[in-house]
């Protein structure tokens, strides 16, 4: 059996055909990726560098650093917080850790984003719970 010489043409034509249909589909999938890694660099420039949020912030919580008085009566001591400022530092049983890094004071840590553990300047207690919920 002989194939006439416009077969192969067909066939090329055809496999050309079926590649540009493809082509919209690529083009959507490099874009994706091209925009996914895009956003994930920026957010890990923004992590790497906290006063890049003073631009706007990327996950939605703008962290401002802008300058603070500096505190007075600070009845648990003294911390820094996510912007090297000198701010009032926690005490038992408050808040602490998350995106602004609050810290406790003297003689306590942060478990489970609360102070826990025993100020060394009132001598109050919180022991808070063994597990976190």
């Amino acid at each position: 059996m002989r194939t006439s010489p416009a077969s192969p043409l067909r066939a090329v034509a055809e496999a050309a055909q079926a590649v540009a249909s493809q082509r919209p589909r690529l083009l959507l999938l490099l874009l994706s990726v091209a925009v996914g890694l895009a956003l994930a660099g920026a957010g890990a420039q923004a992590e790497a560098r906290p006063e890049a949020s003073n631009r706007g912030g990327l996950a939605g919580l703008a962290l401002r650093c802008e300058p603070l008085p500096e505190p007075e009566d600070c009845l648990y001591g003294l911390a820094r917080d996510h912007c090297g400022r000198v701010v009032c530092a926690k005490g038992p049983g408050e808040r602490c850790g998350g995106p602004l890094h609050l810290t406790c004071g003297e003689g306590m840590y942060c478990k489970c984003e609360r102070c826990i553990g025993c100020s060394l300047n009132t001598f109050t207690c919180f022991l808070g719970s063994a597990v976190c919920m």
